[in-house]
């Protein structure tokens, strides 16, 4: 890993029936690997789980207040979360992504980093550090989504 680089690895879940969703973070940099999953109240759909999942590791990533950033490589198998990220417009437009704009500014207020944002194909069956970390992300990700629909059934 070179000096300043952040990877930051995300999955989110999401239910439809429910409306609520989950995601889990990875991050690797020189300080150590550092990895986190929880809930997501209130999630209209998979492509905002996504981008709560990649906010929620930068929020993170921010708080452990690591000196001598340079980029933060974010690595996620949504391209709708990528296209708000980047404001390609097109992309925006044609998959009808407008109502998600409101994310742009949130990252922009968690701190000034070099973002390449790169997609992860999903639920691919190969032995790389990639794919085990994205299936680590997703694997996390639905246990927290299923954990949080079962002990709410169970409150009702």
């Amino acid at each position: 890993m070179s000096k300043g680089l952040v990877t930051v690895n995300t999955d989110a879940s999401f239910h439809s029936g429910f409306k609520v969703g989950a995601y889990a973070f990875y991050i690797a940099c020189d300080e150590g690997r550092f990895s986190h999953s929880g809930c997501l109240k209130k999630v209209k759909d998979p492509t905002e789980a996504e981008i709560q999942s990649i906010i929620n590791a930068i929020t993170f990533l921010k708080r452990m207040n690591i000196k001598g950033i340079v980029k933060i490589v974010i690595n996620t198998d949504s391209m709708n979360a990528i296209h708000i990220f980047t404001n390609n417009k097109d992309a925006i437009k044609r998959y009808n992504l407008k109502y998600l704009l409101q994310y742009q500014s949130i990252i922009k207020k968690i701190g000034v980093f070099v973002f390449d944002f790169r997609h992860i194909k999903s639920h691919v069956d190969t032995k790389t550090k990639r794919a085990w970390v994205n299936q680590w992300c997703d694997d996390n990700a639905k246990k927290q989504l299923w954990n949080h629909i079962n002990s709410n059934k169970k409150n009702e």
